[in-house]
């Protein structure tokens, strides 16, 4: 499915269409994914739709993609990993989101997000290791919160630039991407130091 077809169908049918278009879009649309919650984002600014449902429908539809990964893990794992072992691209994903998994923990469901590509084979990964939904909802909507909701922002206010905004994101995508996790790393380190204290003081 091409871009312009999508948006048109979006116009045409609404926010299910829209949910429908950042869910199976994930999957299928051959363009990156911030350029779909960008254009999100610019169908807002033109009045397309309300700023709050749209926002929501947007987050819904990247949670749901999240998701569909986390249960195909679970359930589908060796089938899907068998199809993956004969594409080399997919394969190297794979691969990439097994160690950052097994370095990170959960915490890699946060990380991986900010890498195309690798974001989505971490919560397939995560799936097939049978890491509980709860643990994996804490981790995973967190981040797709905040992911969407800079993307979605940048396609309201800046979209009729979104060529010259897509040259910049490639070009910086590095420091930003260094900078999110740097702030993700230290928010992490500081909660945990204060739950050892807390620890510490019930027990004294």
């Amino acid at each position: 499915m091409e871009l312009e077809t999508a948006l048109y169908f979006v116009q045409q049918y609404g926010y299910i269409a829209l949910f429908l278009v950042l869910w199976i879009g994930f999957f299928f649309m051959p363009v990156p994914n911030e350029v779909i919650v960008m254009s999100s984002g610019l169908l807002i600014a033109q009045d397309i739709f309300s700023l709050l449902p749209g926002i929501i429908t947007t987050y819904l539809g990247v949670v749901m993609s999240l998701t569909t990964l986390y249960v195909l893990g679970r359930f589908c794992f060796h089938p899907i990993q068998k199809k993956l072992l004969y594409k080399p691209r997919f394969q190297k994903y794979l691969e990439s989101a097994s160690q950052l998994i097994d370095k990170h923990g959960p915490l890699a469901l946060m990380i991986g997000y900010y890498f195309p590509g690798v974001r989505h084979f971490v919560p397939f990964v995560i799936g097939s290791n049978k890491m509980s939904y709860r643990v994996f909802a804490l981790y995973a909507y967190g981040t797709a919160a905040i992911w969407t909701i800079v993307f979605f922002m940048i396609g309201y206010f800046f979209g009729g630039n979104m060529d010259n905004i897509l040259k910049n994101l490639f070009t910086y995508g590095g420091i930003v991407t260094v900078s999110v996790l740097t702030l993700i790393l230290f928010l992490y380190i500081r909660r945990k130091k204060k739950y050892k204290l807390k620890r510490m003081e019930k027990l004294s």
